[in-house]
C-alpha cells in the first residue's frame, strides 16, 4: 500500500505540474489573430509574459528570417580574427534577445560567417538594422550657416559647369531628357509653392538663404531642390538644416557623391542625411546636415539607456552621464547653448536639437519627427548591447513564410497521432486491459513531455516533433518489459500480487539501462549538435526520462489496484 501511495502522489504532483505549466501555453495556441492583435495593445506586457511562458516554435514551424552575416576581419591581425568574430556574434545576441526572439539561433560558420535565424519575425528591415547597425554614436556640432552658404554656392557651381562640359557632347541625350528635367523641376517648384501655402504663419519659423530669385534654376542644380534650409534658435540665428523632398533624393546623393563636388566640401565639414525620411505639411521630405567633422562626445560614454515618449509624444532615449564623461558633456553644452548638437548613428543624422542648457548629468536623444516608440526601443538596444568590433556586411537573409510552418505543423500532428493511435491499438490488442493501461500511460507521457517543454522554455522544431514521434515508440518499451516479466512470473504458477511485484523488480534494472542509454545518447546530440539536432535531442531526452517515471509509477498505480484479482487481462 505504501508503494501506491506513493505512485498516486507522484502522478497527482506531475499532473498539477504539468497543468501550470502548459497554462500559458495553451492560451496562448487557442488565441485567434484578432484576440492576440487586441491584447498586444492592450497589454504588451501580459502578452510578452504569455509568450515567454510558452512553448516556443522554431523557425521550420513558425518562419522567421534567416540571415548569413559576413564579419570584415580582412584587416586584423590573425590571432585577433576568431574573438573579433566571437564578439560580434554575442553582441548580437544581446541585440535580439530583449526584443523577444526566444530561442534564436546564432552560430559562426567557417571563418568569417554568423548565422542568425530568428524565428517568428517577419521585419526584414528592422532585423537588418538591429544585426548589421554598427551602433556608432557620434555627437557632432553643426555647421555655421555662413561655411554651409559657400559649400552650397560651390557645389551649385561645379555641378553647373559640369553639366555645362556634357552639354556638347550630349546634345540629342539632353534634348530626350529635357522634358524629364523639366517637370521634376516643376514638381520642386510646385512643392515649394504647396508647402509655402500649407505652413502659412510658421513660414517665419524657418528662413531660406539660398533663395536667389535673380539666379536662373539651371545655375542652382543643388539648391533649386531645397524646400527651406534652415533651422532658427531662439536667438533668431538660422543653422543649415536642409529640407528637401523625397522625389530628389537619387539626384541629391548622386551630385554628393560626385569627385568635383567632394573636392570643393570644406575640410573639417562632412554632409550627412537624415535617420528617416519624415512628412511635414502632408509632403514626405528628408534633410541633409552640413556639420563639423569633428567628434565632440561619443556613445560609448553614456549609462543607463531606456527609450521614452518626451512630453509631446516624440519618441525620445534618455541616458546618464557619470564621472570625467558628466564634466566632460556638461562643459560642452554650457559652452554651446543655443547651438544645434547633432546626434550621429552609423554616419546619418538622428536628430539635430538646439542645446537649451548646461547638461551634466542626464540627457536626452531626441529621434526624429516620425520615429516610433519601436524606433527608440532599437536605439536602446543597439546601444546597450555595444559596437560591432568590426564591420559587418549582410550577405544572405531570407524571409521564411508561414505556410511552410503552418503545413509543417500539421503533418507532424497527423504523423503523431496516427503514431499514437497505432502504438496504443497494437498494445490493446496484445496486452489487453494491460495494454489499454500502457495507453492511458502514454497518453500521460505525452502530456508530460509537451508541459514540460512549455515549462523549460525548450522550442519546438520540425526535427522536434520527430523526437516525439520516435519516444512514443519507446515509451512503450518499459511496458513491453514489464509486462512480458509478469506473464513469465504467471506462467510459472504464481498468483496475481506476486506476479506484478516480481515483474516490476525483475524488469527495473532492464528498464533504467535502456532508458538512461539513450538518454546519454541524447545528452550527447545536444552537446555537439546543433541547430535542428539539438532540437531533436532536447525532445528525445525528456521523452525518454518522463516515460521512464510513467512506467515505473502510473502503470505501477494501475496495477497495483488489481492485485487482488483472481486472473489478469496481459
Amino acid at each position: 500500500m505504501g508503494k501506491q501511495k506513493v505512485g498516486v502522489i507522484v502522478t497527482v504532483l506531475m499532473i498539477i505540474i504539468s497543468l501550470i505549466a502548459f497554462r500559458k501555453t495553451f492560451m496562448l495556441w487557442s488565441m485567434d489573430d484578432s484576440a492576440r492583435q487586441t491584447l498586444i495593445q492592450t497589454d504588451p506586457d501580459e502578452y510578452k509574459s504569455l509568450v515567454a511562458g510558452s512553448m516556443r516554435l522554431g523557425l521550420d514551424l513558425q518562419g522567421g528570417i534567416h540571415t548569413v552575416v559576413r564579419a570584415k576581419i580582412e584587416n586584423l591581425p590573425e590571432n585577433e580574427r576568431a574573438d573579433a568574430v566571437n564578439r560580434v556574434k554575442e553582441i548580437i545576441r544581446n541585440r535580439v534577445d530583449p526584443e523577444g526572439v526566444y530561442e534564436p539561433i546564432i552560430q559562426t560558420q567557417g571563418v568569417d560567417r554568423i548565422i542568425v535565424d530568428l524565428p517568428g519575425w517577419k521585419d526584414e528591415e528592422r532585423a537588418e538594422k538591429l544585426i548589421g547597425g554598427t551602433a556608432r554614436l557620434e555627437f557632432k556640432m553643426v555647421e555655421t550657416m555662413e561655411t554651409a552658404t559657400q559649400i552650397i554656392r560651390r557645389i551649385d557651381s561645379v555641378v553647373a559647369a559640369v553639366r555645362d562640359r556634357s552639354g556638347s557632347d550630349e546634345a540629342s541625350s539632353e534634348a530626350v531628357g529635357e522634358s524629364s528635367e523639366t517637370a521634376d523641376k516643376a514638381d520642386a517648384a510646385d512643392n515649394k509653392e504647396l508647402l509655402s501655402e500649407l505652413i502659412g504663419d510658421q513660414a517665419d519659423t524657418t528662413v531660406d538663404p539660398f533663395a536667389d530669385e535673380t539666379t536662373p534654376e539651371e545655375e542652382k542644380p543643388f539648391s533649386s531642390t531645397f524646400l527651406y534650409g534652415s533651422s532658427v534658435s531662439r536667438l533668431n540665428v538660422p543653422w543649415p538644416t536642409i529640407t528637401i523632398p523625397v522625389s530628389e533624393k537619387k539626384e541629391i546623393q548622386r551630385i554628393l557623391k560626385m569627385p568635383e563636388v567632394q573636392k570643393v566640401i570644406t575640410k573639417g565639414t562632412v554632409v550627412l542625411f537624415s535617420t528617416r525620411d519624415a512628412v511635414e505639411n502632408n509632403l514626405e521630405v528628408f534633410k541633409i546636415y552640413f556639420l563639423k567633422d569633428e567628434v565632440r562626445f561619443h556613445g560609448e560614454d553614456l549609462e543607463n539607456i531606456r527609450a521614452n515618449r518626451d512630453q509631446t509624444g516624440g519618441s525620445v532615449v534618455n541616458f546618464e552621464l557619470s564621472g570625467r564623461a558628466a564634466n566632460k558633456f556638461a562643459s560642452l553644452t554650457s559652452n554651446n547653448i543655443d547651438k544645434p548638437f547633432a546626434i550621429v548613428l552609423d554616419d546619418k543624422v538622428e536628430s539635430a536639437p538646439f542645446i537649451n542648457g548646461r547638461i551634466r548629468t542626464r540627457g536626452q536623444i531626441t529621434l526624429g519627427g516620425t520615429a516610433s516608440a519601436k524606433d527608440a526601443k532599437d536605439l536602446e538596444t543597439v546601444l546597450k548591447a555595444g559596437a560591432l568590433p568590426v564591420d559587418v556586411e549582410i550577405i544572405e537573409k531570407n524571409l521564411i513564410g508561414p505556410t511552410l510552418g503552418s503545413d509543417s505543423i500539421k503533418k507532424g500532428y497527423e504523423s503523431s497521432l496516427w503514431g499514437l493511435l497505432v502504438v496504443i491499438a497494437f498494445i490493446g490488442i496484445y496486452y489487453r486491459l494491460s495494454g489499454v493501461i500502457a495507453g492511458i500511460a502514454l497518453l500521460f507521457n505525452l502530456f508530460f513531455l509537451l508541459a514540460f517543454m512549455a515549462g523549460l522554455g525548450a522550442t519546438l522544431t520540425m526535427p522536434g516533433i520527430a523526437g516525439i514521434i520516435l519516444t512514443l515508440g519507446i515509451a512503450v518499451d518499459a511496458n513491453v518489459l514489464i509486462f512480458e516479466r509478469i506473464r513469465e512470473e504467471l506462467r510459472a504458477g504464481k498468483n496475481v500480487r506476486s506476479a506484478i511485484d516480481a515483474g516490476y523488480e525483475r524488469a527495473f534494472l532492464a528498464i533504467v539501462d535502456s532508458h538512461v542509454t539513450t538518454m546519454i545518447t541524447a545528452a550527447m546530440l545536444y552537446i555537439f549538435g546543433s541547430g535542428a539536432v539539438r532540437g531533436f535531442a532536447v525532445t528525445l531526452f525528456l521523452g525518454v526520462g518522463i516515460s521512464l517515471i510513467t512506467a515505473w509509477f502510473i502503470t505501477r498505480m494501475f496495477f497495483a489496484l488489481r492485485k487482488n484479482y483472481k486472473t489478469l487481462s496481459i
